[in-house]
């Protein structure tokens, strides 16, 4: 979430959607305070092999909080398609929440959600773009990506076999086309 105080500091985040099944409807396959943990220390491991030589930022990353945040499972494809929607369809912000632009300053209207109440940034024009332009993914960058048995390499394969051992019609339906524009 990109709020005045998002706009100060750095904030990493991504979205996961991770297929999962459970036997028991009310629960989730493990629980969240046990995934976080283990999700923390296999990232971490990942990187130090990635980064070797990087030891001051491995100890700043442990010395901040990590917070993994589960919600519910999508009920239907189409809440798929709106949340993914919500997260890389859009700008780093929005036009409304830009106030002003007057003197080389840009001020801009975000909710601080720790004291409940509506407030302004001013930033120098250059910063502003600057903090903007963070924003923007390098080229060739992919932003959403697929592993497992939705990468694009296995899926016609894979989905099949899955929904098989669901004990579902183990055809993949095919991609819904759009009615033609004239």
């Amino acid at each position: 979430m990109l709020d005045g105080v998002g706009w100060c500091r750095i904030h990493l985040y991504f979205h996961c959607i991770v297929p999962s099944v459970s036997l028991n409807k009310k629960r989730y396959l493990f629980p969240v305070k046990a995934l976080s943990p283990v999700f923390r220390g296999k990232f971490m491991s990942e990187l130090k092999a990635s980064f070797p030589d990087e030891k001051e930022l491995f100890k700043a990353l442990w010395a901040k909080k990590w917070v993994v945040y589960a919600k519910p499972p999508f009920q239907k494809p189409e809440d798929v398609l709106e949340y993914l929607g919500r997260y890389t369809h859009r700008v780093a912000i929005s036009t409304h929440r830009i106030i002003s632009l007057e003197n080389g300053k840009v001020t801009i209207g975000y909710r601080n959600r720790k004291a409940g109440t509506k407030e302004t940034l001013c930033l120098d024009a250059v910063e502003f773009i600057r903090r903007f332009m963070q924003h923007i993914l390098p080229s060739g960058f992919m932003k959403i990506r697929s592993y497992g048995f939705l990468a694009n390499r296995y899926k016609k394969q894979k989905i099949g076999q899955v929904r098989e051992k669901l004990g579902l019609n183990p055809a993949v339906r095919k991609k819904h086309q759009e009615p033609s524009r004239r």
